[in-house]
């Protein structure tokens, strides 16, 4: 049986994960913060610093405010999506250690 999902079931499950991963980070090196260059009331960046370098997420500030502590210390380091999956990759490689 094919379970096709529509695009706003992926994305709803993508931000989950992108959520559940800042909770799980350490204290002040995670969180979320609003989106400065898109609707602040609408979108939140998510956000998290690991050993191999920042990783962050556009997802729906709702979701954002419901499921992650706001932390606004991000300073965004200009990693691109290619950049920011390559890390990673590389990370859940080396066992996603903090």
């Amino acid at each position: 049986m094919t379970d096709d999902k529509s695009l706003t079931e992926v994305y709803h499950d993508r931000n989950l994960l992108a959520c559940a991963l800042a909770n799980m980070h350490e204290a002040g090196m995670a969180g979320w913060t609003p989106a400065r260059d898109d609707d602040p009331e609408k979108w939140a960046i998510v956000w998290l610093s690991t050993p191999l370098g920042q990783m962050s997420w556009h997802v729906p500030r709702e979701m954002a405010e419901g499921l992650v502590v706001r932390n606004d210390d991000y300073e965004y380091d200009g990693h691109t999506r290619e950049t920011k999956n390559a890390r990673l990759s590389a990370w859940c490689d080396e066992g996603c250690w903090f």
